[in-house]
């Protein structure tokens, strides 16, 4: 929402990077409500029932963990995936020069084939679909290797992320303005650091789990919550860094004294447009 108020107080329009992030936030919400389910009515965070033998019980509370984390799956591959559209759509807007606009074209080719290649994996990891949450007994016949996929959207997430990040800096650099405004401008940007930092600490976490799932592992909803709310966090936090940098009018027109001033001129989007043209 203050990503909007910004906008109204700069009386600009809505571009296609808003939609984007507020397509990010609604499939965020929808994970919220697959994480508020499986806490209520499923095994999210708690324990799997085993039997003597050691086989884990796969009741209703089982099925409808594992309903809820193939939903999150796909909306987290989702949200990150709308999350880079968006941050690299701002890039596009605001920066000019031949070789960062091929660059940012680019990345949102990488981003979307990346969104919509996760989001099918995820999908159709097992077929038929229903599979995935009516027992724990997945087949090679059945299922892909999971695990090896979930690694793969960790450590591309975290590599398109970190690439992302870094892609404006050259650009900035280049700007006909003091270093000093140089530096701040850069540390705007890289507030998305907020989500590579997130993204690290889920590749951890998803790589030990995974090592324990392959070990067998019975405690099965249990050991795999934490991937589920880390991939919630730095969907949390990817929408935060993505609208971080609007947020500068909020601020911008506010005096020592916390009075809101008359707002000066002196940052805009399109006078950064226009410096870095004139720097290229």
């Amino acid at each position: 929402m203050l990503r909007f108020y910004a906008k109204r107080i700069k009386q600009t329009a809505l571009s296609w990077d808003d939609y984007a992030i507020l397509l990010a936030l609604l499939f965020t919400i929808g994970t919220a409500i697959c994480m508020f389910v499986g806490t209520a009515i499923g095994n999210l965070g708690q324990h799997t029932r085993i039997r003597e033998d050691g086989s884990p019980v796969f009741d209703h509370r089982s099925r409808v963990f594992e309903q809820i984390v193939f939903a999150s799956q796909l909306t987290q591959t989702l949200t990150w995936g709308f999350t880079k559209l968006s941050v690299l759509l701002f890039y596009k807007r605001i920066f000019r020069g031949k070789v960062f606009v091929i660059s940012v074209w680019t990345m949102i080719t990488v981003s979307s084939v990346w969104t919509v290649a996760f989001f099918s994996a995820n999908l159709l990891q097992c077929w038929p679909l229903w599979i995935d949450w009516t027992g724990f007994g997945f087949t090679s016949e059945n299922c892909i290797n999971t695990n090896l996929m979930y690694l793969a959207q960790a450590w591309s997430d975290f590599l398109t992320d970190f690439m992302i990040l870094l892609l404006p800096l050259p650009c900035i650099w280049k700007l006909q303005m003091s270093t000093t405004h140089k530096i701040g401008i850069s540390g705007m940007f890289l507030l998305g650091a907020l989500t590579v930092g997130a993204g690290i600490a889920k590749l951890v976490v998803w790589n030990i789990k995974v090592q324990e799932l392959d070990v067998g592992f019975m405690d099965i909803s249990y050991r795999n919550t934490p991937m589920v709310y880390w991939a919630m966090i730095e969907s949390s936090l990817g929408i935060v860094g993505a609208c971080l940098p609007m947020f500068r009018p909020l601020f911008a027109g506010l005096s020592s004294k916390g009075k809101r001033r008359v707002q000066s001129p002196e940052y805009n989007e399109e006078a950064l447009v226009v410096s870095e043209t004139n720097g290229d």
